[in-house]
């Protein structure tokens, strides 16, 4: 990610529903090493909650960039422990899609289907939570000058992609300044290079809860 190697899927933001009532919104504003953007997400109801993601990447290797929008849903469910304590546990589901531009001339089209179950502990001072995505994803060659060896089954076969994910929030009460470790690897045998490291992935996110700003 953070060298000139040429790489086609990364981890990404893992949403987390720490919901606990309907007509709760979260937004958060992610930053890593190549990674950017924005996440939204609002509870519908006591049990259903709707979210929209949106990952951009400014490697030095690509012309325009990397953009990829997720739009799902989840189903919660939450425990009080305490006053300010509550575990929420939540199953999400969502479509993606993005294009990759490359300095050598080539562009993809790039479809995803995730399920992302995810275990979450809020409190006034601290949040913590887990989550495991498991990815489907499909390119599309649409546009290409010549062809580029390193793209190996991209663009030709479908790829499956196991995420796990980590996250430690400190703050109060709906302000959180929240620390992600996330990690990648391929689950099929599709060739393709992707982001690969024993350390993870690292972001940085702001998270609002309006809500419980305004109690």
């Amino acid at each position: 990610m953070y060298s000139c190697s040429t790489y086609y899927y990364y981890p990404t933001y893992q949403d987390i529903p720490t919901d606990t009532k309907k007509n709760e919104i979260r937004g958060s504003s992610f930053l890593s090493g190549a990674n950017e953007g924005f996440n939204v997400g609002y509870s519908i109801s006591e049990n259903i909650g709707t979210f929209l993601t949106l990952n951009t990447f400014n490697n030095f290797d690509f012309k325009n960039g990397v953009q990829i929008a997720d739009i799902g849903l989840y189903y919660y469910d939450h425990k009080s422990l305490t006053e300010n304590g509550n575990i929420t546990y939540s199953i999400s589901s969502a479509y993606g899609y993005g294009q990759d531009h490359r300095n050598n001339n080539f562009d993809l089209d790039i479809n995803r289907i995730f399920i992302q179950p995810s275990l979450a502990f809020t409190s006034k001072f601290v949040d913590f939570g887990i989550s495991s995505r498991f990815s489907y994803v499909d390119y599309r060659l649409y546009s290409v000058d010549y062809y580029s060896s390193d793209l190996y089954d991209v663009g030709k076969r479908k790829f499956f992609f196991f995420e796990p994910h980590i996250f430690l929030g400190l703050g109060y009460k709906g302000i959180k300044l929240n620390y992600h470790i996330a990690n990648l690897f391929k689950i099929n045998t599709s060739e393709i290079l992707y982001f690969k490291d024993e350390v993870g992935y690292l972001s940085l996110s702001l998270k609002f809860d309006i809500n419980k700003l305004i109690k």
